[in-house]
């Protein structure tokens, strides 16, 4: 909550970019993957591609995918599909047939 307070806030991707980076660091340290774990990263993917940072946007779709295809992540959202989509997009555009094709 105060990541997203910070972004309503103002608007400051570069800090609120690190204390995501730093939630997530954590999860995956702690190897924490629950319905917690997927709302950080919905997040992290939406505020990230809001404001082009597209590195930021590839590390947390890619986790993404690996949460929404993990049968025991419990609370699995309902965004999944719009997320997953341009998760899609972006490895079209970036000309990845290799990563497209493992994608689909």
């Amino acid at each position: 909550d105060l990541a997203r307070e910070r972004w309503n806030k103002d608007k400051d991707w570069i800090h609120t970019g690190e204390m995501l980076r730093s939630i997530r660091q954590d999860m995956t340290i702690q190897m924490i993957r629950n319905a917690f774990t997927v709302e950080v990263c919905e997040y992290c993917t939406n505020t990230s591609l809001l404001v082009g940072d597209f590195k930021v946007f590839d590390q947390c779709s890619s986790h993404l995918e690996e949460l929404y295809a993990d049968s025991t992540v419990i609370g699995t959202s309902s965004n999944a599909s719009n997320l997953l989509g341009y998760r899609l997009l972006y490895l079209t555009l970036q000309g990845n047939r290799l990563a497209v094709s493992d994608f689909l």
